[in-house]
């Protein structure tokens, strides 16, 4: 696990990078709620097949669902499950 401060300026150059230009960058993280807000699009796997793929907002909006498959509010994802996400950009 990266520290905090580590992890604050990761998503402080993810951020950068994808508001200066028409860059996108595929996130695959299994603390999603960490990174969904900086993220337009997502694609939720589970045991290698898709659950999920559509707009960012939906899972932030229902985070009950989001909670179902990574444990967002919980003890961390469920075994087999990540989340690839896409920050701003074309993919």
């Amino acid at each position: 696990m990266l520290a905090p401060l580590i992890v604050q300026e990761l998503f402080r150059i993810i951020r950068r990078m994808t508001e200066t230009g028409d860059l996108a960058v595929i996130l695959v993280e299994q603390h999603a709620h960490q990174i969904l807000p900086l993220t337009d699009r997502a694609l939720v796997l589970e045991r290698g097949r898709a659950v999920y793929s559509g707009d960012s907002r939906t899972l932030i909006d229902d985070p009950q669902r989001l909670d179902g498959w990574l444990g967002a509010t919980g003890g961390g994802p469920r075994g087999g499950t990540t989340a690839a996400l896409v920050a701003r950009g074309e993919a």
